[in-house]
Protein backbone atom coordinates (compact mmCIF):
# COMPACT_ATOMS: atom_id res chain seq x y z
CA UNK A 1 0.00 0.00 0.00
CA UNK A 2 1.76 3.64 -0.80
CA UNK A 3 1.85 6.15 1.42
CA UNK A 4 1.38 9.99 1.07
CA UNK A 5 2.91 12.56 3.74
CA UNK A 6 0.45 15.71 4.16
CA UNK A 7 2.08 18.69 5.15
CA UNK A 8 -1.09 21.07 5.09
CA UNK A 9 -2.33 19.48 8.18
CA UNK A 10 -4.11 22.53 9.18
CA UNK A 11 -7.26 20.78 9.49
CA UNK A 12 -6.26 17.90 11.42
CA UNK A 13 -4.76 19.55 14.40
CA UNK A 14 -6.45 21.10 17.48
CA UNK A 15 -4.93 22.93 19.98
CA UNK A 16 -4.70 21.63 24.04
CA UNK A 17 -7.24 23.94 24.91
CA UNK A 18 -9.80 23.34 22.42
CA UNK A 19 -13.03 21.33 23.73
CA UNK A 20 -14.55 18.00 22.89
CA UNK A 21 -17.14 19.80 21.05
CA UNK A 22 -14.65 21.51 18.46
CA UNK A 23 -12.98 18.23 18.33
CA UNK A 24 -15.85 16.28 17.35
CA UNK A 25 -16.73 19.03 14.73
CA UNK A 26 -12.97 19.10 13.37
CA UNK A 27 -13.39 15.06 12.95
CA UNK A 28 -16.87 15.12 11.47
CA UNK A 29 -15.66 17.89 8.98
CA UNK A 30 -12.94 16.93 7.44
CA UNK A 31 -14.34 13.09 7.22
CA UNK A 32 -11.20 11.72 9.02
CA UNK A 33 -10.14 9.18 11.78
CA UNK A 34 -7.52 11.39 13.52
CA UNK A 35 -6.50 14.60 15.34
CA UNK A 36 -3.05 15.57 16.68
CA UNK A 37 -2.81 17.74 19.90
CA UNK A 38 -0.70 20.42 20.24
CA UNK A 39 0.31 22.97 22.51
CA UNK A 40 0.89 26.58 21.72
CA UNK A 41 4.56 25.95 20.49
CA UNK A 42 3.25 23.52 17.99
CA UNK A 43 4.56 20.72 19.79
CA UNK A 44 2.48 17.27 19.29
CA UNK A 45 1.42 16.19 22.72
CA UNK A 46 -1.40 13.54 21.48
CA UNK A 47 -3.82 12.45 18.99
CA UNK A 48 -7.78 11.85 19.62
CA UNK A 49 -9.86 10.07 17.66
CA UNK A 50 -13.78 9.93 17.45
CA UNK A 51 -13.40 6.71 19.54
CA UNK A 52 -11.56 8.15 22.53
CA UNK A 53 -14.29 10.98 22.67
CA UNK A 54 -17.65 9.06 22.47
CA UNK A 55 -15.56 6.91 25.42
CA UNK A 56 -14.12 10.06 27.57
CA UNK A 57 -17.89 11.12 27.44
CA UNK A 58 -18.98 7.88 28.72
CA UNK A 59 -16.40 8.44 31.69
CA UNK A 60 -18.44 11.66 32.56
CA UNK A 61 -16.29 13.91 31.11
CA UNK A 62 -18.50 16.32 29.42
CA UNK A 63 -19.09 17.70 26.01
CA UNK A 64 -17.50 21.82 26.93
CA UNK A 65 -14.29 19.78 28.70
CA UNK A 66 -11.23 20.46 27.52
CA UNK A 67 -9.99 18.26 24.34
CA UNK A 68 -6.99 16.79 26.56
CA UNK A 69 -8.77 14.96 28.66
CA UNK A 70 -10.28 12.37 26.01
CA UNK A 71 -6.11 12.71 24.17
CA UNK A 72 -4.07 9.51 23.67
CA UNK A 73 -0.95 10.52 24.50
CA UNK A 74 2.37 9.66 23.27
CA UNK A 75 1.15 8.82 20.19
CA UNK A 76 4.00 6.60 17.63
CA UNK A 77 5.48 9.27 15.53
CA UNK A 78 8.75 9.47 12.64
CA UNK A 79 11.20 11.74 12.92
CA UNK A 80 11.72 13.93 9.86
CA UNK A 81 15.14 11.71 9.24
CA UNK A 82 13.32 8.43 8.68
CA UNK A 83 13.53 7.18 5.72
CA UNK A 84 9.76 6.14 3.92
CA UNK A 85 10.65 2.53 4.45
CA UNK A 86 11.31 2.86 8.45
CA UNK A 87 7.91 4.84 8.41
CA UNK A 88 6.15 2.15 6.38
CA UNK A 89 7.59 -0.61 8.76
CA UNK A 90 6.51 1.09 11.98
CA UNK A 91 3.00 1.60 10.18
CA UNK A 92 2.71 -2.02 9.49
CA UNK A 93 4.26 -3.27 12.84
CA UNK A 94 1.77 -1.23 15.07
CA UNK A 95 -1.28 -1.23 13.08
CA UNK A 96 -1.22 2.25 12.36
CA UNK A 97 -2.85 3.89 9.27
CA UNK A 98 -1.54 7.94 10.56
CA UNK A 99 1.61 8.65 11.52
CA UNK A 100 3.24 11.80 12.58
CA UNK A 101 6.27 13.10 11.02
CA UNK A 102 8.34 15.42 13.78
CA UNK A 103 11.45 17.36 14.31
CA UNK A 104 14.13 17.15 17.03
CA UNK A 105 12.25 19.39 19.20
CA UNK A 106 8.67 17.27 18.76
CA UNK A 107 7.42 19.94 16.82
CA UNK A 108 4.90 18.59 14.18
CA UNK A 109 6.11 18.79 10.82
CA UNK A 110 3.50 16.47 9.14
CA UNK A 111 1.75 13.03 8.76
CA UNK A 112 1.99 10.08 6.82
CA UNK A 113 -1.22 8.56 5.52
CA UNK A 114 -1.70 5.28 3.83
CA UNK A 115 -2.83 5.89 0.96
CA UNK A 116 -7.02 4.78 0.89
CA UNK A 117 -7.23 4.71 4.51
CA UNK A 118 -8.83 8.16 4.18
CA UNK A 119 -11.87 7.76 1.39
CA UNK A 120 -15.48 5.96 1.69
CA UNK A 121 -15.06 2.09 0.72
CA UNK A 122 -18.24 0.26 0.33
CA UNK A 123 -18.72 -1.62 3.78
CA UNK A 124 -19.83 -5.49 3.80
CA UNK A 125 -22.79 -4.46 6.43
CA UNK A 126 -26.34 -4.05 5.59
CA UNK A 127 -29.19 -1.75 7.12
CA UNK A 128 -33.07 -2.09 8.00
CA UNK A 129 -34.65 0.72 8.54
CA UNK A 130 -38.12 1.39 10.35
CA UNK A 131 -40.49 2.59 7.95
CA UNK A 132 -43.64 1.14 9.84
CA UNK A 133 -44.76 2.91 12.60
CA UNK A 134 -48.45 4.82 12.15
CA UNK A 135 -47.28 8.50 12.91
CA UNK A 136 -50.43 9.16 15.01
CA UNK A 137 -49.02 11.99 17.18
CA UNK A 138 -47.95 14.34 14.03
CA UNK A 139 -52.08 14.55 13.06
CA UNK A 140 -52.82 14.93 9.48
CA UNK A 141 -49.59 15.20 8.17
CA UNK A 142 -49.83 11.22 8.15
CA UNK A 143 -53.61 10.76 7.46
CA UNK A 144 -52.14 9.63 4.05
CA UNK A 145 -48.11 9.98 4.20
CA UNK A 146 -45.94 7.56 6.31
CA UNK A 147 -44.14 9.56 8.56
CA UNK A 148 -40.58 8.24 6.41
CA UNK A 149 -42.14 10.15 3.60
CA UNK A 150 -42.61 13.59 4.70
CA UNK A 151 -40.72 15.97 3.35
CA UNK A 152 -37.50 18.22 5.11
CA UNK A 153 -35.98 20.58 3.02
CA UNK A 154 -37.49 19.04 -0.09
CA UNK A 155 -36.44 15.23 0.43
CA UNK A 156 -38.36 12.67 2.58
CA UNK A 157 -37.08 11.97 5.65
CA UNK A 158 -36.28 8.13 4.96
CA UNK A 159 -34.38 9.69 1.93
CA UNK A 160 -31.62 11.74 3.70
CA UNK A 161 -31.63 9.06 6.02
CA UNK A 162 -30.56 6.35 3.67
CA UNK A 163 -28.21 8.71 2.08
CA UNK A 164 -26.70 9.56 4.53
CA UNK A 165 -25.78 6.10 5.19
CA UNK A 166 -24.86 5.76 1.82
CA UNK A 167 -22.37 8.12 2.05
CA UNK A 168 -20.87 5.91 5.15
CA UNK A 169 -20.24 3.15 2.48
CA UNK A 170 -23.59 1.24 2.88
CA UNK A 171 -25.20 -0.09 0.11
CA UNK A 172 -27.60 -2.61 1.00
CA UNK A 173 -31.03 -1.83 3.01
CA UNK A 174 -33.99 -3.55 4.06
CA UNK A 175 -37.45 -1.24 4.63
CA UNK A 176 -39.54 -2.53 7.32
CA UNK A 177 -42.83 -1.56 6.27
CA UNK A 178 -46.36 -1.58 7.27
CA UNK A 179 -48.71 1.46 7.12
CA UNK A 180 -49.07 2.48 3.82
CA UNK A 181 -45.82 0.58 2.47
CA UNK A 182 -46.71 1.27 -1.34
CA UNK A 183 -46.24 4.60 -1.01
CA UNK A 184 -42.51 3.95 0.23
CA UNK A 185 -42.68 1.08 -2.58
CA UNK A 186 -43.51 3.01 -5.35
CA UNK A 187 -40.68 5.99 -4.47
CA UNK A 188 -37.75 4.27 -3.96
CA UNK A 189 -38.60 0.58 -5.79
CA UNK A 190 -35.25 -1.70 -5.72
CA UNK A 191 -32.76 1.18 -4.93
CA UNK A 192 -31.37 1.45 -8.97
CA UNK A 193 -31.95 4.73 -8.82
CA UNK A 194 -29.30 5.77 -5.78
CA UNK A 195 -26.94 2.82 -6.98
CA UNK A 196 -27.85 0.43 -3.92
CA UNK A 197 -29.96 -2.34 -3.57
CA UNK A 198 -33.04 -2.08 -1.49
CA UNK A 199 -35.40 -5.22 -0.14
CA UNK A 200 -38.74 -4.59 1.95
CA UNK A 201 -39.74 -6.66 5.05
CA UNK A 202 -43.80 -6.62 4.96
CA UNK A 203 -44.85 -6.55 8.59
CA UNK A 204 -48.72 -8.29 8.33
CA UNK A 205 -48.79 -6.49 12.22
CA UNK A 206 -47.33 -4.70 14.25
CA UNK A 207 -44.19 -6.53 15.38
CA UNK A 208 -41.87 -3.79 16.90
CA UNK A 209 -38.71 -2.10 16.45
CA UNK A 210 -37.16 -5.75 17.39
CA UNK A 211 -39.72 -7.92 16.40
CA UNK A 212 -39.61 -6.75 12.53
CA UNK A 213 -35.82 -7.99 12.52
CA UNK A 214 -37.43 -11.54 12.55
CA UNK A 215 -38.33 -10.91 8.70
CA UNK A 216 -35.25 -10.33 7.60
CA UNK A 217 -34.64 -13.75 4.96
CA UNK A 218 -31.54 -14.77 6.41
CA UNK A 219 -28.90 -14.30 8.71
CA UNK A 220 -26.08 -11.94 7.69
CA UNK A 221 -22.30 -12.36 8.32
CA UNK A 222 -21.90 -8.85 9.51
CA UNK A 223 -23.09 -6.48 12.06
CA UNK A 224 -26.46 -4.93 11.12
CA UNK A 225 -27.48 -1.10 11.31
CA UNK A 226 -30.75 -0.82 12.75
CA UNK A 227 -32.27 2.37 12.18
CA UNK A 228 -35.53 4.72 13.06
CA UNK A 229 -36.96 6.02 9.87
CA UNK A 230 -37.67 9.17 11.66
CA UNK A 231 -34.56 9.96 12.75
CA UNK A 232 -32.56 13.07 11.11
CA UNK A 233 -28.78 13.51 12.41
CA UNK A 234 -25.03 14.05 11.00
CA UNK A 235 -23.84 11.46 12.93
CA UNK A 236 -21.22 9.50 10.91
CA UNK A 237 -22.75 5.63 11.02
CA UNK A 238 -18.97 4.21 10.41
CA UNK A 239 -18.37 5.88 14.01
CA UNK A 240 -20.82 3.86 15.45
CA UNK A 241 -19.16 0.36 13.35
CA UNK A 242 -15.78 1.23 14.80
CA UNK A 243 -16.85 2.38 18.47
CA UNK A 244 -19.01 -1.20 18.43
CA UNK A 245 -15.50 -3.36 16.83
CA UNK A 246 -13.61 -2.00 19.70
CA UNK A 247 -15.27 -3.83 22.34
CA UNK A 248 -17.39 -7.13 20.48
CA UNK A 249 -21.04 -6.48 22.50
CA UNK A 250 -23.85 -8.26 21.17
CA UNK A 251 -25.35 -5.05 20.15
CA UNK A 252 -24.44 -1.22 20.79
CA UNK A 253 -26.46 1.44 20.92
CA UNK A 254 -26.47 5.24 20.36
CA UNK A 255 -27.53 6.92 22.76
CA UNK A 256 -28.12 11.34 23.18
CA UNK A 257 -27.83 13.45 26.18
CA UNK A 258 -31.26 14.97 26.98
CA UNK A 259 -31.36 18.50 28.85
CA UNK A 260 -34.41 19.90 30.68
CA UNK A 261 -33.69 23.30 32.42
CA UNK A 262 -36.52 23.18 35.32
CA UNK A 263 -38.53 26.56 35.30
CA UNK A 264 -38.79 26.60 39.15
CA UNK A 265 -36.66 27.27 41.76
CA UNK A 266 -35.69 23.86 43.31
CA UNK A 267 -35.98 23.72 47.09
CA UNK A 268 -33.58 21.59 48.89
CA UNK A 269 -34.24 20.73 52.69
CA UNK A 270 -33.81 18.39 55.18
CA UNK A 271 -37.00 18.05 57.41
CA UNK A 272 -38.70 21.66 58.01
CA UNK A 273 -35.05 23.24 57.60
CA UNK A 274 -34.07 24.81 54.47
CA UNK A 275 -30.50 24.22 53.15
CA UNK A 276 -31.07 26.06 49.55
CA UNK A 277 -32.60 26.77 46.56
CA UNK A 278 -31.25 25.70 43.12
CA UNK A 279 -33.20 28.44 40.89
CA UNK A 280 -34.08 26.70 37.15
CA UNK A 281 -31.81 24.08 37.27
CA UNK A 282 -31.05 21.77 34.57
CA UNK A 283 -30.66 18.51 34.38
CA UNK A 284 -29.31 15.71 31.39
CA UNK A 285 -30.09 12.14 31.16
CA UNK A 286 -28.70 9.87 28.02
CA UNK A 287 -31.46 8.60 25.98
CA UNK A 288 -32.09 6.09 23.42
CA UNK A 289 -31.07 7.62 20.01
CA UNK A 290 -32.99 4.83 17.95
CA UNK A 291 -29.53 3.70 16.09
CA UNK A 292 -28.02 0.55 17.16
CA UNK A 293 -25.61 -1.74 15.39
CA UNK A 294 -26.20 -5.57 16.30
CA UNK A 295 -24.56 -8.60 15.73
CA UNK A 296 -25.67 -11.79 13.65
CA UNK A 297 -26.51 -14.04 16.31
CA UNK A 298 -28.76 -11.71 18.00
CA UNK A 299 -31.06 -12.89 14.94
CA UNK A 300 -31.09 -16.11 16.08
CA UNK A 301 -33.08 -14.63 19.73
CA UNK A 302 -36.11 -13.13 18.05
CA UNK A 303 -38.99 -14.93 18.43
CA UNK A 304 -41.05 -14.89 15.08
CA UNK A 305 -44.51 -13.26 14.77
CA UNK A 306 -43.98 -11.50 18.14
CA UNK A 307 -43.99 -7.84 18.86
CA UNK A 308 -40.96 -6.58 20.39
CA UNK A 309 -39.24 -3.81 20.72
CA UNK A 310 -35.43 -3.14 20.36
CA UNK A 311 -35.09 -1.90 23.84
CA UNK A 312 -36.44 -5.11 24.73
CA UNK A 313 -34.38 -7.42 22.96
CA UNK A 314 -31.51 -5.51 24.08
CA UNK A 315 -32.56 -5.94 27.67
CA UNK A 316 -33.15 -9.71 27.19
CA UNK A 317 -29.13 -10.37 25.76
CA UNK A 318 -28.29 -8.22 29.08
CA UNK A 319 -30.37 -10.39 31.37
CA UNK A 320 -28.48 -13.46 29.61
CA UNK A 321 -24.87 -12.24 30.33
CA UNK A 322 -24.04 -10.50 26.93
CA UNK A 323 -22.21 -7.37 26.26
CA UNK A 324 -24.79 -4.58 25.22
CA UNK A 325 -22.35 -1.15 24.42
CA UNK A 326 -23.64 2.50 24.53
CA UNK A 327 -22.25 5.18 22.16
CA UNK A 328 -23.02 8.76 22.90
CA UNK A 329 -24.30 10.70 19.71
CA UNK A 330 -22.90 14.36 19.98
CA UNK A 331 -24.29 15.46 16.67
CA UNK A 332 -27.22 17.35 15.90
CA UNK A 333 -30.28 14.52 16.44
CA UNK A 334 -34.18 14.91 15.86
CA UNK A 335 -36.73 12.27 16.51
CA UNK A 336 -39.34 13.22 14.68
CA UNK A 337 -42.14 12.63 16.34
CA UNK A 338 -44.42 15.14 16.70
CA UNK A 339 -45.58 17.99 15.12
CA UNK A 340 -43.01 20.81 16.75
CA UNK A 341 -40.20 18.20 16.24
CA UNK A 342 -41.21 18.48 12.15
CA UNK A 343 -41.01 22.17 12.69
CA UNK A 344 -37.50 22.01 14.04
CA UNK A 345 -36.23 19.64 11.39
CA UNK A 346 -37.18 22.28 8.22
CA UNK A 347 -34.70 24.44 10.21
CA UNK A 348 -31.97 21.58 10.81
CA UNK A 349 -31.37 21.42 7.22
Amino acid sequence: MNMKIRNDIESIIIYHNATLSQGLEKLNSNAGSVLLVVNANNRLIGTVTDGDVRRALLRGIRIEDPVIQAMHPNPFVAHVNNTLDERLALMHSRGLRHLPVVDDKGLLLGIEILQGSISTSLLPNEAVIMCGGLGSRLGNLTHDCPKPMLKVGGKPILERIMCSIIQCGISRFFFATNYLREKIESYFGNGEKWGVQIRYLKEKKRMGTGGALSLLPYIPSHPILVMNGDILTEFNIRHLLDFHGMANPIATMGIVEYRYQNPYGVVRHEGTTLLGIDEKPTESWFINAGIYIIEPRLLETIPRDVFIDMPTLLLNAKSRGEQVSVCPICENWIDIGRESDYRSAQQMI
